[in-house]
């Protein structure tokens, strides 16, 4: 009888870990972990004016270039009273991934010869000239998918010999001899990005 006692206790023994086996795997969970990386790329901040990078370029003079019509009493690219002309900013925005705005500013410089020298229109593009006094603050935006992606802002200039000229005829003839300084505007562009239209 102990045998069978003994038979009987193995038996049951191996019966409740089968049962807790059974049970046990009835009820785990399936337990996994993974991670990763998440890639992404950043947008491209790249504008070029007149194919100079502005964000490694701290100035433009090499890159902006006048232009004078001339007539039949001054010579064509050369500056006299009453000369006009004009220089172009092309802004090429086809590696930037963002919307932005731009605003240019210009100035007589300080070491101008020429202090009657004068932005006095501008043009975007083949839009419409826009005529003013005194150019400052030009401004736009280019929406990325929508606009442009090479943008020309053509800005006028001319020696104002008006009656709202600064200098006098003595000056003006003096300014043609000085060979230290030319006349010169100084060009400030500002570009930033635009988060919502």
């Amino acid at each position: 009888m102990l045998n069978n006692w003994k038979l009987r206790f193995i038996l049951a023994c191996i019966s409740l870990l089968f049962c807790v086996f059974i049970i046990n795997s009835t009820f785990a969970k399936y337990v996994t972990s993974i991670d990763g990386d998440v890639n992404t790329n950043i947008a491209r901040w790249r504008i070029l004016v007149n194919d100079t990078d502005v964000h490694t370029n701290a100035s433009l003079s090499h890159a902006i270039a006048p232009i004078f019509y001339g007539n039949d009493f001054i010579a064509p690219n050369v500056i006299a009273p009453t000369s006009e002309g004009y220089f172009d900013l092309v802004i090429d925005s086809t590696s930037t991934d963002l919307s932005f705005s731009y605003s240019i500013d210009i100035a007589v410089s300080e070491n101008s010869s020429v202090r009657d020298l004068v932005a006095f229109a501008y043009q975007v593009n083949d839009g419409p000239i826009i005529n003013a006094d005194f150019l400052s603050n030009i401004g736009g935006n280019v929406i990325r998918n929508l606009s442009e992606n090479v943008n020309t802002v053509r800005i006028f200039i001319k020696w104002d010999d008006s009656e709202n000229k600064t200098m006098t005829n003595h000056e003006q003839t003096d300014a043609s001899y000085d060979t230290t300084r030319n006349p010169k505007l100084t060009v400030n562009l500002s570009f930033i990005q635009l988060n919502n239209v």
